[in-house]
């Protein structure tokens, strides 16, 4: 673990693993910066709000995209956010409570709102499917596979109306 003289990491930010932290970073009260699987790079004048969890994972699909997480200079990343995987360019800006998912890769200058999630283009669908399965279990990535074929069904018979309805809820489907 590297972090700059300069840099500030609040008194309740847990750090660990392989990151590095570059000059005037600043990492927020209740973030979580995980480099334990493997690394994570913040660079210059970044800041990590508070709760935000930025980290990298120890498995991808097919070697999909690469295991660390780089996170750019300038790069404004709001109150809790989750961050994995992923390659945020320099001076892009992340609003609050958005996730950007394993192997997106965000170009230099954007700029995303509050509350988006932010899915890698370079994915097939399988691939995707397979990483919910893991964190999910099996029963959405079933569900994510009918959906799947009844809609390259539908794109080759634009005409004939698809009668699927999910008859159960996800484990994690809050009701309330």
């Amino acid at each position: 673990m590297a972090v700059s003289q300069s840099a500030h990491v609040a008194p309740n930010a847990t750090v660990y693993g392989d990151v590095f932290i570059a000059h005037d970073s600043y990492v927020g009260f209740g973030a979580v910066v995980d480099g334990l699987n493997s690394p994570v790079r913040i660079g210059s004048n970044t800041k990590v709000g508070d709760n935000s969890t930025v980290q990298s994972a120890f498995w991808v699909p097919d070697d999909a995209f690469p295991l660390s997480t780089t996170i750019g200079n300038n790069v404004n990343i709001e109150h809790s956010c989750n961050i994995t995987n992923a390659i945020l360019d320099d001076d892009v800006h992340i609003g609050f409570r958005s996730v950007v998912m394993e192997g997106a890769q965000i170009e230099r200058g954007y700029i995303y709102q509050y509350l988006e999630w932010l899915w890698p283009l370079t994915l097939t669908f399988q691939q995707v499917a397979d990483c919910l399965r893991i964190h999910y279990g099996q029963e959405i990535q079933s569900n994510l596979l009918k959906i799947y074929s009844l809609t390259l069904k539908e794109s080759k018979n634009p005409s004939k109306k698809s009668n699927y309805s999910c008859k159960s809820k996800p484990k994690y489907y809050d009701s309330s």
